[in-house]
């Protein structure tokens, strides 16, 4: 460091004034370092936002999971009652469906895809009635539970309409099966056997 004294110190200064430095003392900050640091805010916010919607689809995709858990225990306990599960719904005079066997389920609604059918349930008309249930999370992912297999990898088609005659088949094993299934958003409402929450 140096220190300048006397006529040099006053040269100094008055050369640092004509070259337009009249402080050496920087108050604020540059647009350099402004735009450095929007760049690290607008960083952070992408990977804050990827990583929400990450956590977003798999909330929804253990909603999912939680509400076949629920209806498939309905299933086995219609079943032990019954000796058979429950047949797929029908419709009644409204074109609303009916619950598969009359049980009903609480669903998430807000888990589900909305621009398709959500929610399939199949049976078997003939012995031994395999049936499955298979739904679409919000983020794409397909779950089914099947009486043959437990947990099912489902990776056939998914789409908006007519799709039991395509999901059923593969979920029972057999060509025929009935089939109940309900819908959101999309395209309608959610059927009356599955109340929402």
């Amino acid at each position: 460091m140096v220190v300048m004294l006397g006529q040099n110190h006053k040269e100094q200064r008055v050369g640092d004034v004509l070259k337009g430095r009249t402080d050496l003392k920087k108050d604020g900050f540059t647009i350099v370092e402004l735009l450095i640091v929007i760049v690290v805010i607008a960083i952070l916010a992408a990977i804050t936002v990827v990583a929400y919607n990450g956590i977003q689809g798999s909330a929804s995709d253990s909603a999912v999971q939680s509400d076949i858990n629920a209806f498939v225990k309905k299933i086995k306990m219609y079943e032990v009652e019954n000796s058979m599960p429950p047949p797929g719904g029908s419709y009644d005079g409204g074109n609303n469906s009916t619950g598969p066997g009359g049980l009903s389920i609480k669903v998430t609604q807000v888990a589900y895809r909305e621009d398709a059918y959500q929610w399939y349930y199949c049976r078997a008309d003939v012995a031994p009635y395999n049936y499955g249930v298979a739904a679409v999370s919000k983020s794409g992912k397909v779950f089914a539970y099947t009486s043959q297999d437990g947990w099912y990898n489902y990776t056939g088609s998914w789409g908006s309409s007519g799709m039991s005659g395509t999901i059923c088949p593969v979920l029972t094993g057999v060509s025929t099966a009935n089939s109940s299934f309900s819908y959101g958003k999309g395209t309608g409402n959610w059927f009356g056997w599955t109340t929402t929450n």
